[in-house]
């Protein structure tokens, strides 16, 4: 039942991938853990204005649990924690927040500095 559960979950990321793939865009995801229930959730994000441009959850106990829409994750980045009231998709948007943090972390271009002098030329070539 586990296999089943995950080959459900993979093909719901596999298809907002596909439906939101753009340049600039991120995926990520957070999964939050109750005593009883769990909740994970799936946000696209803009990098570029920083907004959650789709999001969808999958709810619940069991592994009957599908992944859909959820239109309340939608928005702004700042103020998505103060969107949610559910306490497991709070601790899953909170993972996922912290995944985007990670890959802007990583994908940082850095911006040169325009009042740093230029590199030096290479030997033989001055």
């Amino acid at each position: 039942m586990g296999l089943w559960q995950h080959r459900r979950y993979a093909a719901a990321v596999n298809r907002l991938a596909r439906e939101q793939h753009a340049p600039g865009r991120v995926l990520v995801t957070g999964r939050g853990q109750g005593r009883v229930r769990g909740t994970i959730v799936m946000l696209v994000v803009d990098q570029a204005t920083r907004e959650v441009v789709a999001a969808q959850s999958l709810r619940g106990a069991t592994v009957f649990a599908q992944a859909k829409p959820a239109p309340e994750l939608l928005g702004p980045i700042d103020t998505l924690l103060a969107r949610v009231e559910d306490r497991t998709t709070r601790k899953a948007v909170t993972q996922a927040l912290e995944q985007l943090d990670a890959h802007s972390a990583r994908t940082k271009i850095s911006v040169p500095n325009p009042q740093a002098s230029p590199p030096a030329a290479p030997r033989g070539q001055q």
